[in-house]
């Protein structure tokens, strides 16, 4: 049986030629081919609405009026939403818009208006949980 030989460090000379690389990307830091996180995504979104000469602000006020015009919500809706926006990032929080809007208008029954802001919180709530649900 044949030896590999060693380095004074204990390193056997096939590991020794590989490269280091940088572990300071955000990709390396979670692992290859997994989904970068939320914190980051939100400062994507935010780079593209500065590329587009659009304030983040801008944006996420209006996400939340658009949810505001369709689910009718108050003005402590329009409070609770928008922390939620800012929180998930304007692109998020407008797939959840869509996505409740497309299960109301697949619900067997029509839903009164009365409850489309309760329905949206919890699409919020589920999607978005933070401590146990969004509040």
């Amino acid at each position: 049986m044949k030896k590999l030989s060693t380095s004074p460090a204990g390193k056997t000379k096939k590991t020794e030629g590989k490269k280091r690389r940088s572990p300071f990307t955000p990709y390396r830091e979670k692992g290859k081919g997994k989904e970068i996180g939320h914190e980051l995504r939100a400062h994507v979104y935010r780079a593209r609405a500065h590329a587009r000469g659009v304030s983040v602000k801008q944006c996420i006020a209006a996400a939340v009026a658009d949810a505001m015009k369709a689910f009718f919500g108050s003005p402590n809706d329009e409070r609770i939403w928008a922390r939620i926006a800012w929180r998930v990032g304007h692109g998020r929080f407008l797939d959840a818009v869509q996505q409740t809007i497309a299960e109301v208008r697949e619900h067997s029954s029509p839903v009164p208006n009365t409850d489309l802001p309760r329905y949206f919180q919890s699409v919020l709530n589920r999607r978005f949980p933070k401590d146990g649900g969004a509040r």
